[in-house]
């Protein structure tokens, strides 16, 4: 409902069947953590939009203490905050894809460029995930 600020749920819908513990925490990614602290995982990836003033459908890595180099979307706590306490709590490296919005309004779906971004990013995700399982 809030334009490109679904790039992670779409995402996450493209890769969930090759990914094994997707988790979709829309808004309030905190109260998932202690599921994600007895999975016990050794990496934990976010995907979200992230503005960083580049160009609609750019994609960013951004790293466990780089968030405030960003603005993130509308999430309850902030997820410099939530990746600290996650990559402490269970030793793991976070991180967060990013795409860079074009829109964050109330509309029906994502931006002819973000969207263009996810199928690409998804392709990448699900690229790396096959040379892992050779």
């Amino acid at each position: 409902m809030w334009g490109d600020d679904g790039i992670g749920p779409v995402l996450l819908d493209s890769i969930k069947d090759h990914v094994h513990h997707a988790i979709d925490a829309g808004i309030t990614p905190e109260e998932y953590t202690g599921i994600i602290k007895r999975l016990d995982p050794s990496v934990i990836v976010f995907l979200d939009a992230v503005d960083w003033g580049a160009e609609p459908g750019r994609i960013t890595i951004v790293e466990r203490g780089e968030v405030s180099r960003v603005r993130m979307g509308i999430h309850k706590i902030s997820l410099e905050i939530l990746m600290e306490y996650l990559g402490e709590e269970t030793g793991a490296d976070v991180f967060i894809i990013g795409i860079q919005p074009a829109v964050i309004a109330q509309s029906s779906g994502l931006s002819p460029r973000t969207s263009q971004a996810v199928r690409y990013c998804a392709g990448v995700i699900l690229s790396l995930l096959d040379r892992e399982n050779l």
